[in-house]
């Protein structure tokens, strides 16, 4: 066990702490309420040795749904990966790819300022690295298991995301840039419309009205939504938090009536 030994507190730093202290080649990162198969590290070692210039390989994975079964999920569909990362749709676990662990420091690692997106932050920086070279194993069976958690549905959640979007979306502009794709951006409307799920189970709350228009006109700024469309987000979240305290309450006149 070894102990934290700087801040800020949080899975990156720790992650990052690990691969430094690391003594072998090869990193894999584990949650704790996920597993890895028993031939797991047998599979990922063989394939990373068998080709030396693998800065990292990634496997397929399992997820296990409701009822406590393991289905195959297949994130491979056919589209580049940074697109599938860009446009939050279809891409790998944080379990998924095995590490050379000279190219995850050299990376320089999680970034730590992120709350939430860390897997997919590092994922797109090393995917717009000049030289990279990496496989992705679709065709090797599934070696690990994902176990999903629901997601809290928080005032403190949403401000987590909002926050990290914040980070996220300059960062992405800058590692596009520097491989000459700065139009990919157009594809990460998907995280304003998943922020948007956040901002819809915490109930509207007013508190996270102003990150809103922040996230709104930051994802403008870039390119990712027109004027027109911002303008279309803000008179659909005006209209429901309109609706939302009519709702409440027309329920609290009703309580007093019975």
């Amino acid at each position: 066990f070894i102990l934290r030994d700087r801040e800020p507190k949080g899975a990156s730093t720790c992650r990052n702490i690990g691969a430094e202290k690391a003594l072998g080649d090869y990193l894999i990162f584990l949650d704790s309420d996920d597993l890895l198969e028993p031939f797991c590290l047998e599979q990922r070692i063989r394939v990373m040795l068998a080709d030396s210039n693998l800065n990292f390989a990634v496997f397929p994975f399992k997820y296990m749904n409701l009822r406590g079964e393991y289905l195959p999920n297949n994130f491979d569909n056919g589209k580049n990966p940074l697109i599938n990362f860009l446009s939050n749709s279809s891409y790998w676990n944080i379990m998924s790819p095995i590490w050379q662990r000279s190219f995850f420091l050299e990376i320089n690692g999680f970034n730590v300022q992120f709350a939430r997106c860390q897997d997919i932050e590092i994922s797109i920086r090393a995917l717009t690295q000049q030289k990279i070279s990496y496989m992705m194993q679709m065709h090797l069976p599934a070696d690990t298991i994902v176990i999903p958690s629901l997601k809290k549905q928080s005032v403190q959640l949403a401000m987590d995301t909002y926050t990290s979007l914040k980070l996220l979306l300059p960062q992405t502009y800058d590692c596009l840039e520097r491989v000459n794709k700065t139009s990919y951006m157009r594809y990460m409307k998907g995280y304003l419309n998943e922020w948007l799920k956040f901002f819809a189970h915490a109930d509207f709350s007013a508190v996270l009205l102003s990150p809103c228009n922040d996230l709104l006109e930051l994802f403008h700024q870039y390119k990712i939504i027109s004027r027109f469309q911002m303008h279309l987000y803000r008179e659909q979240i005006t209209k429901t938090l309109f609706l939302v305290k009519a709702v409440k309450y027309i329920y609290l006149k009703l309580i007093r009536l019975v």
